[in-house]
C-alpha cells in the first residue's frame, strides 16, 4: 500500500467558472456593503479589509479550490480587488455626498483621476495598517 498522500486535484473548467463567478461576486457585493459602511459612519472604515480578507477565504473554499499556495495567492488577489474597488466605491460615495449626488449616481460620473486625488488627501497610517492585514490574514487564511 502506498502511504503518501495524494496531490490534490486540479480544478475543472467548471471549477474555475465557480471561482471567477465567486471571485465577482465576492468583490461585487463586500464593496458595496464596505462603501455603505463608510457612507453610514463618516470614515474609510479600512478594517472592512480584515472582512474581505476573511470572507475571500471562506468563499475559496467552499468553491472547492484546493489548499494550499494558489488558494492562499488567490485570497490575497481578490482581497487586494476588492479593496481596490471599495476604494473607488467609498471615494465616490463620499465626493458624490459633498456635491449632494447619491453614491450610485457619484460611481457614474466621477472621473477616475478624481479617486486617487480623493485618497491621497483621505487615507492615513491606520488605514494602510488595516489593508496590509487584511493581505497577510488574506495569505494566511486562504490556505
Amino acid at each position: 500500500m502506498n502511504s503518501r498522500p495524494t496531490a490534490p486535484a486540479a480544478l475543472s473548467t467548471r471549477g474555475w467558472l465557480l471561482l471567477l463567478i465567486v471571485t465577482l461576486a465576492i468583490t461585487a457585493g463586500l464593496s458595496a456593503v464596505w462603501a455603505g459602511v463608510a457612507a453610514l459612519s463618516g470614515s474609510n472604515a479600512s478594517w472592512m479589509a480584515v472582512v474581505a480578507a476573511l470572507d475571500s477565504a471562506l468563499l475559496l473554499r467552499l468553491a472547492g479550490h484546493p489548499p494550499g499556495r494558489r488558494r492562499a495567492a488567490l485570497g490575497v488577489v481578490i482581497t487586494a480587488a476588492t479593496i481596490a474597488c471599495s476604494a473607488i466605491m467609498v471615494a465616490a460615495a463620499k465626493i458624490g455626498m459633498v456635491v449632494g449626488m447619491k453614491p450610485m449616481a457619484a460611481l457614474s460620473r466621477i472621473s477616475p483621476e478624481m479617486v486617487p486625488l480623493w485618497l491621497g488627501g483621505q487615507v492615513g497610517w491606520m488605514d494602510a495598517l488595516w489593508v496590509a492585514s487584511g493581505i497577510l490574514i488574506a495569505w494566511f487564511s486562504a490556505r
